[in-house]
């Protein structure tokens, strides 16, 4: 069931007062929970700290109408975004959805992941298993600092030609807000939605990229040049929110959170995503 038809199904009137009007969707993009740490691949599930981790994501957020959870297809998304889901305290909760435009496509044996692999090898070292918390922490947030840095370095290039661009992966992402910001003509007025969207530290840090505006000397300067800009990488189970509000008018308003920031959405620059991803979508086709 989509959530327009859950949350409008006792609604029969073609009354548009009764849609669209007072609405909240509270958008969230959370990056999975701690996964088996691997050095030879990067396709493994949720390590027993991830489990604990969803549990209580899931019981930090508010209660609302409804939730929905969509995830990538991978196993550990999908275990995140359904444990998360069974501790909500919203009643309502809908069935998951996989979307493809959550997850960054690559090549498991291509040459880009290849050097990936190499990289947490060599920052990780033959100690790792052996060393203190701390220093284990120290050495894992080098690693995604380089490599979700060398990741996004790419910009619209592919790093090789299964792995989409940054660019492609930002868009993905788009596709999705713009989904969900068009969902609010249609709720039902006064609703109160959560969707939760489990995803990837390259599909995150992609995206607010491309859409953060900060403001610099008194200039609105987009994207970062490294994750240690907004503050260190893509940690496991962060996320950002898309905030999107209507009024007892319909007016609409949307906002980005991230790390307790509120950030405006750059309206031209997420249609320029989303017709990026328009077009990925029609060439895979």
């Amino acid at each position: 069931m989509s959530i327009e038809s859950s949350v409008n199904k006792i609604e029969s009137s073609n009354n548009s007062e009764k849609f669209g009007r007072n609405v909240n969707i509270n958008a969230i993009f959370l990056r999975h929970g701690e996964k088996v740490l691997s050095t030879s691949s990067s396709h493994t599930g949720l390590a027993e700290e991830g489990v604990e981790m969803a549990i209580d994501f899931g019981e930090q957020l508010a209660k609302k109408d409804v939730i929905k959870p969509y995830s990538s297809d991978t196993e550990r998304t999908i275990d995140t975004v359904i444990l998360a889901i069974d501790e909500s305290p919203t009643k309502k909760k809908l069935s998951l959805a996989i979307k493809d435009d959550l997850k960054p496509e690559y090549d498991e044996k291509g040459t880009f992941m290849t050097s990936v692999l190499a990289l947490k090898k060599q920052i990780l070292g033959p100690d790792f298993d052996s060393l203190q918390p701390e220093e284990r922490k120290q050495r894992l947030d080098d690693y995604y600092t380089q490599q979700q840095d060398l990741y996004l370095s790419y910009g619209d290039r592919r790093p090789d030609p299964k792995t989409q661009s940054p660019l492609e992966t930002a868009a993905k992402i788009a596709r999705r807000v713009d989904i969900y910001i068009r969902m609010a003509d249609r709720l039902k007025s006064g609703s109160q939605v959560d969707l939760l969207n489990a995803t990837h530290d390259w599909s995150i840090a992609s995206f607010l990229k491309e859409i953060l505006v900060k403001e610099i000397d008194d200039q609105k300067v987009r994207g970062f040049n490294s994750v240690k800009d907004i503050g260190g990488p893509i940690g496991y189970t962060e996320h950002f929110n898309i905030n999107i509000t209507t009024n007892e008018r319909g007016e609409k308003f949307v906002e980005l959170i991230f790390r307790g920031q509120k950030y405006q959405i750059d309206q031209s620059r997420l249609q320029e995503l989303v017709e990026i991803a328009e077009k990925l979508k029609v060439h895979k086709n």
